[in-house]
């Protein structure tokens, strides 16, 4: 039986009117710990998405062949990514070069045997971009097996991404003057 739930309790709630609840707010590497102890698919991918931008503390979580697939319309990772080793390298890359500064607000789980699926929100700092912020809708799913994740699907609105990193309207092509 599938079951849908709030946000989970470690990371921070929005209503459906869009105002945020951080008082269960921690630090991404206690809120993935602290959920990685529950080891069904609920708590790990509520654990993932709460590690988000700290490669290391998503590690923790995943198994040694682990797959995670994206977008690939994103152009950000070579999709699937299979194998830890490999994933958490990408993550360096994404984690490390491209966003900074990350905030994930967790509004829906859903949990069935050994699958689940959150919807998040993503905020950060758009490294490649002057630091200009990032937000953005996520849905990512997980499975698990003997309390790791094995499989990662992430999905996010690319044209929405794409659109806050074009040039301001005012702005002159490269190579030409403005007046």
């Amino acid at each position: 039986m599938a079951r849908s739930e709030p946000a989970h309790p470690a990371a921070s709630r929005t209503d459906d009117a869009g105002r945020t609840d951080d008082a269960g707010r921690t630090d991404a590497n206690e809120r993935a710990a602290a959920t990685a102890s529950t080891p069904n698919a609920g708590g790990l991918v509520t654990a993932l998405v709460s590690a988000f931008g700290d490669p290391d503390a998503i590690a923790t979580l995943l198994a040694e062949n682990a797959t995670w697939w994206i977008t690939p319309t994103t152009g950000v990772l070579g999709t699937p990514a299979v194998g830890k080793e490999k994933i958490i390298a990408d993550l360096r890359v994404i984690f490390g070069s491209l966003y900074g500064d990350v905030q994930v607000d967790i509004h829906h789980l859903i949990e069935q045997d050994d699958l689940a699926a959150v919807r998040i929100t993503l905020r950060a700092s758009a490294l490649f971009a002057e630091g200009r912020p990032y937000t953005n809708e996520y849905s990512v799913w997980a499975q698990a097996r003997d309390g790791k994740i094995v499989q990662v699907w992430e999905y996010l609105d690319v044209a929405q991404a794409t659109a806050q990193f074009a040039p301001p309207a005012n702005a002159s092509a490269p190579g030409t003057a403005t007046t």
